[in-house]
C-alpha cells in the first residue's frame, strides 16, 4: 500500500495549533503506511496530497500540483479561491461544528457583559472603587435583555444556535442571511441599513467576501443609535478606524471584537486603548474538547479518502 502522507501547518507553538500526540498515534495506528509532516519541512511542495490546517492561501494551492484533500481545521476558507480548487477536483472539508459552541458561548459572554455592566464592575475594580456606590453611576446601562432587538448578521450553524438560545430568554430576534429563512425576522444584506436603527445588539458573523468586505463603515455605525456591535465573523468586514469614530461620537454604546482587520492585533493599534472596546485574540473558537471531537471528524473523512467515497462530512466541493 502506498504511504499517505499528511501535511500539515499546525505549527504556531500554541495548544489549540499543534496536533496533539494522541491526535497522531490514533490516526497512525487506524491507518497504515500513513505520517505526519509539518508543511514548513516539505521543500517539494508537488508531493502534497492532503493537506491539514488553517492557513492554506490560493498560492499556496497553485503549488502543490497534486494537492487531492484540503481538510481545514476551521470553518472559513475565503482565502481559498473556490473556482480553482472546482477545476481542479480538490476535495475540500472543513471543521463546521466543532467550534460552535465555543462561538456561541463566547458571543454570549460578550452580550451577558454589556447587559449586566461587567466591563464597568471590571475597570471600577481595577480602579480600587468596586463598590455599590460608585456602580450606582451606570445604573442606567444595566438592563435585562428581555424585548431587546439583536441583530445577527449571518444565520449559519453559529447564528442559529445563537439566536435559538437568545430567544430563550425573551430577545426578539433579527437575522440577516443570504437565502431566505422562515424563522424569527429574516432579512437579506441589502436590507441591512433598514433594520439597524432598531437594533440593541449587532452581532457580526458574516463570511468574508466582496459583498462584506467593510461592510461595517461609519454609515453604518451611524445608523446603530447607541447600539453595542459584536464581531465574531472576519475582520476585515470592519473597517476599525471608523468603528472607533463612531463611539467616540456616540452612536454606538460599545463593542467587542475577537477579529481584526489585521491579525495578530498589534500592541500598538488603537483598538486597545479604547476604554469602551472588548478585546479577545481571536480565541472564541477554543475549547480543550476540540483535538477529540476533530479525531473523529477527521478519521472518518480519511477512511473516505483512502476508499474513494465521495460521501465525507463538511464536503464543501468535490
Amino acid at each position: 500500500m502506498k504511504k499517505l502522507t499528511i501535511h500539515h501547518d499546525f505549527n504556531l507553538g500554541l495548544k489549540f495549533y499543534t496536533i496533539p500526540e494522541f491526535f497522531r498515534n490514533k490516526v497512525m495506528s487506524d491507518f497504515e503506511n500513513l505520517n505526519f509532516k509539518d508543511i514548513k519541512d516539505e521543500i517539494r511542495l508537488d508531493r502534497v496530497e492532503i493537506f491539514f490546517g488553517n492557513r492554506i492561501k490560493t498560492e499556496n494551492i497553485k503549488q502543490m500540483i497534486n494537492l487531492k484533500w484540503i481538510h481545514l481545521g476551521s470553518v472559513g476558507y475565503d482565502s481559498i479561491d473556490l473556482h480553482l480548487i472546482n477545476e481542479r477536483k480538490i476535495l475540500l472539508t472543513n471543521s463546521k461544528g466543532l467550534m460552535t459552541n465555543s462561538i456561541v458561548e463566547h458571543a454570549l459572554n460578550y452580550i451577558t457583559t454589556f447587559s449586566r455592566g461587567m466591563h464597568y464592575l471590571n475597570k471600577l475594580r481595577h480602579s480600587n472603587d468596586l463598590n455599590r456606590r460608585s456602580f450606582d453611576y451606570y445604573f442606567h446601562k444595566v438592563s435585562n435583555l428581555k424585548n431587546k432587538n439583536i441583530l445577527i448578521c449571518g444565520f449559519g450553524e453559529v447564528g442559529s444556535k445563537l439566536a435559538n438560545v437568545l430567544s430563550c430568554i425573551g430577545m426578539n430576534i433579527f437575522t440577516i442571511s443570504k437565502t431566505p429563512k422562515n424563522i424569527f425576522n429574516n432579512y437579506r444584506l441589502k436590507d441591512l441599513t433598514k433594520i439597524l436603527p432598531e437594533m440593541s445588539y449587532v452581532v457580526n458573523l458574516l463570511p468574508l467576501n466582496n459583498e462584506t468586505f467593510k461592510l461595517f463603515d461609519l454609515n453604518k455605525f451611524k445608523l446603530m443609535n447607541d447600539s453595542y456591535f459584536i464581531n465574531l465573523g472576519r475582520g476585515k468586514t470592519v473597517i476599525e478606524k471608523d468603528l472607533i469614530k463612531a463611539i467616540k461620537m456616540g452612536y454606538i454604546n460599545s463593542a467587542a471584537l475577537d477579529v481584526f482587520e489585521e491579525e495578530p492585533l498589534s500592541n500598538k493599534s488603537d483598538l486597545l486603548k479604547q476604554e469602551k472596546i472588548i478585546i479577545t485574540p481571536h480565541v472564541a473558537g477554543l475549547s480543550v474538547n476540540y483535538w477529540n471531537e476533530q479525531l473523529e471528524l477527521f478519521n472518518y473523512n480519511l477512511r473516505k479518502f483512502q476508499k474513494n467515497e465521495k460521501t465525507m462530512k463538511n464536503l464543501i466541493l468535490q
